[in-house]
C-alpha cells in the first residue's frame, strides 16, 4: 500500500510541471500520467482521449481504488 505522505510528497514534487492531456513527462502530464509514472498505476490512455469513454476509466480505477465518500475525504485521495 503506498502511503498518503508519499502520494502527497510526490505530487508536490510536480508542482510547475504543465498539464498535458495525456502526459507522461516532466515535461507535461496528466492525472493518469502522475498515477502511473509515480506509483505504476496503469490505465490505457485509449480510455480517455479527445471523446473519453467514461465507462472505461470508472471501470479501471475503481479496480483499483477503494471507494471514499466525499465526507471522508483525506490527503491523496483521489476525486472521480
Amino acid at each position: 500500500m503506498i502511503s498518503r505522505e508519499r502520494v502527497v510528497a510526490t505530487a508536490r514534487s510536480y508542482i510547475n510541471v504543465p498539464f498535458l492531456h495525456q502526459g507522461r513527462t516532466r515535461a507535461g502530464l496528466d492525472c493518469v500520467g502522475l498515477l502511473g509514472r509515480s506509483f505504476g498505476v496503469k490505465l490505457d490512455a485509449a480510455d480517455y482521449g479527445e471523446l473519453p469513454k467514461p465507462e472505461r476509466m470508472r471501470a479501471g480505477t475503481t479496480a483499483l481504488c477503494d471507494a471514499v465518500s466525499i465526507a471522508d475525504l483525506m490527503p491523496a485521495d483521489i476525486l472521480w
